[in-house]
């Protein structure tokens, strides 16, 4: 009887992740396959769906939008700083990710989106936010971890 994929179940997959624009950003065809545990959300909540159901071998492609991937934009978490809050000695570029310290010993990656006058732009939305996602997957392996 051929084992299907149900929520509990470990199970490793190989895929490539891409843009709509079918540029790929991550792939594990070259690596180890990635491994997680449907249901426990260590993935994005579409591949899991897509996952469940399916049995090793099998093959699927799907498009994830961007709810079921890394959401939609937030205007919220996009805010202005003024240049000086940076060393004068430092080259801000736009499209580059920084850390920034929030409160004490916290800190987040931010995208700075644009430089206006003597303000900085910054994103703190996830880099894929707003955009679908292109899984390319294959099945490798299926276990049941529950007792």
């Amino acid at each position: 009887m051929m084992r299907l994929a149900k929520k509990g179940d470990r199970v490793k997959i190989h895929y490539t992740a891409k843009l709509e624009d079918e540029n790929a950003f991550s792939s594990t065809w070259d690596d180890e396959p990635f491994e997680f545990v449907i249901g426990e959300m260590e993935v994005l909540s579409g591949l899991q769906s897509a996952v469940t159901g399916m049995s090793t071998g099998e093959t699927k492609t799907i498009m994830l939008k961007p709810e079921e991937a890394f959401g939609d934009v937030r205007t919220e978490l996009i805010f202005e700083v003024d240049r000086n809050q940076f060393p004068e000695d430092r080259t801000l570029k736009n499209g580059e990710t920084i850390s920034i310290n929030i409160q004490e010993g916290h800190t987040i990656d931010v995208t700075i989106a644009d430089q206006i006058d003597n303000k900085v732009v910054l994103d703190a939305n996830h880099p894929l936010a707003g955009k679908s996602i292109i899984f390319d997957f294959n099945i490798r392996f299926i276990k049941s971890i529950t007792v």
